[in-house]
């Protein structure tokens, strides 16, 4: 990630430092993430669950589009917007709450060394709104977090409806193995599978807007970097919590550690929370009458701790 230390460099180091960040900001082949952690790293996918249910009956939501907001149960920033059915069950899909804070535009948070004039204020809140509402809806809730099958058609739609012209690269997985769009695509398992009854797959969701700041260097002109903290609570079984600790450490020790400091993965009853938090700069530009992603560095907070 970038650094965000609050030094005085010198207006030549500062200039040096500005252009250097514009270009990675919008550079769309070389983004970034880091795989959360439960305390042992494996390779490989992690298959917690067979998918046994029927097939989908309804077609996901498309990217940046999750519906209209209702009066949907409320999960921190986010709302329940619109059922889906996977093959793994049916969920309540979520969106950004319009009491959401990063709803609302704030000037105070555009950073002073951004080049000033690129956007007005109208459409420097229509940006954010775009951005957080596809952070709420996609990177957090997307159809493929839990099923891996799902992301080719997720992606197609994200290249169409969401990714700048010639961004196709950011729907490609990262070399350690994740994909900065939209967390635990592509099979890469940064969490467990999660719970199918008809609610929503997690129990909270936090989106918080911390930094913009708009540039034009490095890239096909004026665009926008949000700076973001995006936070979810996943609702886990016992059975899907335990084969995910025990997969990704195939020597047991994991499974071991687990049981013996959270015994409520082992005790049969109820559910477990499974928290991931994240870094996210998302860049985007504007086309036409629409945003679209142009850029995306993404770094996960480690560590995860389970609750019951």
């Amino acid at each position: 990630m970038l650094d965000h230390s609050s030094g005085t460099p010198s207006s030549a180091l500062r200039a040096v430092a500005l252009s250097c960040l514009a270009v990675s900001l919008l550079a769309v082949t070389g983004c970034s993430s880091t795989r959360p952690s439960t305390g042992a790293e494996t390779t490989g996918a992690v298959t917690p669950g067979a998918e046994t249910t029927p097939p989908a009956t309804s077609t996901p939501p498309a990217p940046g589009a999750p519906g209209p907001i209702t009066a949907g149960r409320m999960l921190g920033d986010a709302v329940a917007v619109s059922s889906v059915t996977d093959t793994l069950g049916t969920y309540a899909h979520v969106g950004l709450s319009p009491q959401a804070k990063a709803a609302a535009f704030d000037p105070a948070l555009v950073d002073p060394d951004s080049e000033k004039g690129l956007f007005d204020a109208a459409r420097l809140a229509s940006a954010q709104r775009w951005v957080t509402g596809f952070i709420a809806s996609e990177t957090l809730d997307s159809p493929a977090l839990d099923v891996a099958r799902n992301y080719p058609a997720w992606s197609a739609r994200a290249e169409e409806d969401s990714v700048a012209p010639g961004g196709s690269a950011l729907l490609d997985a990262g070399t350690d193995g994740t994909n900065a769009i939209t967390w635990n695509a592509a099979g890469t398992n940064i969490v467990p599978r999660l719970i199918r009854d008809g609610g929503p797959r997690m129990t909270r969701e936090t989106v918080d807007v911390t930094r913009v700041y708009p540039f034009t260097d490095g890239g096909p002109g004026p665009a926008i970097a949000f700076f973001v903290t995006a936070e979810a609570d996943y609702r886990v079984s016992d059975e899907a919590a335990r084969a995910y600790v025990e997969a990704r450490d195939p020597t047991d020790s994991a499974a071991t550690r687990e049981r013996k400091t959270v015994p409520a993965l082992y005790d049969g009853t109820g559910e477990n929370s499974f928290p991931v938090k994240g870094t996210l700069v998302y860049s985007v530009v504007q086309r036409e009458s629409s945003w679209r992603i142009a850029g995306v560095k993404v770094t996960y907070d480690t560590p995860q701790t389970w609750q019951k």
